[in-house]
């Protein structure tokens, strides 16, 4: 972004992009951050692109030249730039992001999703109304890899407002997605970074973190879009042995941030939900005839299920990863 030396924008929001060899897919991601601020000065509220720091954070891609990209369709003019001399990773690049955001508010927005207009405006209103707040969060649709939706996620409340009981419902399990997501930049330098040791589930480990120490806002409306893809990051770790195992240190990182006297009880109430999506993913995997991943998957089942603090529903789940294994062999002999 072209700006003169010396001058500083008021800066409300910084949307911080960090890609990996980005499809055009991040075209859109970013049309849809300035169709906003546009519409914004153009109605007189407080947004225009006056309070908006945009940044493309490439982690050293070597088969997408994304600054060509961005000169390519006229948005070199208005959207920062740099590349990473060394890959990163998710972490790295996150961490990376966030520390050159100048405003008070950080959303980190993935190359693939895009937001919906009314989201800057609607998460500007919560750090307004509510100063004290953390982070702030909406509900999202998940879409395919052409746009079509294939679902939304579930509402946390019917009404916007602060969570209740937040730390104990994110803390089971990850409930929202990173594109609904905008944190102030104070919170993140209080709490640290993303963690290195993650992989796959780091997001999901900064927001308990997050609601541990901070009240959190929810807006009911679908303003953010995650979009779902067989190239994705996600969808590629999704298919490696990589995930269940960083779901189990997640869920024993994730324990630091619970009261003492729930530690035990919130700990053993994750592990029981992601122990049951586990054996559903390889119950699903079964169906379609996939029976080498499914007995991967199973492999890891015991070291999720071993978190379980309750022996009746632990050996409950062990019977029916046992009977899966059962389901496996047979279909192996026939």
């Amino acid at each position: 972004m072209k700006r003169e030396e010396g001058v500083r924008k008021q800066e409300k929001f910084s949307v911080m992009i960090p890609t990996f060899e980005p499809s055009r897919s991040l075209l859109d991601a970013i049309q849809s951050v300035l169709k906003q601020f546009d519409e914004g000065a153009a109605h007189g509220d407080n947004l225009s692109k006056d309070s908006l720091q945009i940044r493309v954070v490439d982690d050293a891609s070597s088969t997408v030249d994304v600054s060509a990209l961005l000169k390519e369709y006229g948005l070199d003019d208005h959207v920062e730039f740099v590349k990473l001399d060394q890959h990163l990773g998710l972490a790295g690049n996150w961490n990376y992001a966030v520390s050159l955001a100048r405003a008070e508010l950080v959303h980190l927005l993935h190359q693939d999703d895009y937001v919906e207009p009314g989201f800057y405006q609607r998460m500007w209103r919560a750090f307004q109304e509510h100063p004290e707040l953390g982070m702030a969060c909406c509900r999202s649709k998940i879409v395919d890899d052409k746009g079509h939706m294939i679902k939304k996620t579930s509402r946390l409340r019917w009404q916007r407002g602060v969570l209740d009981t937040w730390l104990w419902r994110i803390g089971e399990r990850q409930r929202i997605q990173c594109p609904s997501v905008v944190v102030k930049k104070t919170t993140y330098t209080a709490l640290g970074g993303f963690r290195s040791d993650l992989i796959q589930a780091l997001d999901w480990e900064m927001w308990v973190r997050i609601a541990s120490k901070f009240p959190v806002w929810y807006e009911p409306r679908s303003l953010a879009v995650y979009r779902r893809h067989e190239q994705s990051e996600s969808s590629r770790l999704l298919a490696s042995d990589m995930v269940w195992p960083d779901l189990v240190r997640a869920i024993s990182i994730n324990s630091e941030s619970f009261p003492a006297q729930l530690r035990s009880t919130m700990t053993s109430r994750s592990a029981r939900w992601h122990a049951k999506s586990c054996l559903r993913n390889v119950k699903n995997n079964i169906r379609l005839k996939n029976y080498q991943a499914a007995e991967r998957t199973l492999f890891q089942f015991p070291k999720i299920v071993n978190l379980v603090a309750e022996m009746r529903i632990k050996n409950r789940l062990d019977r029916r990863a046992d009977g899966l294994r059962r389901r496996i062999q047979r279909h192996r002999a026939s």
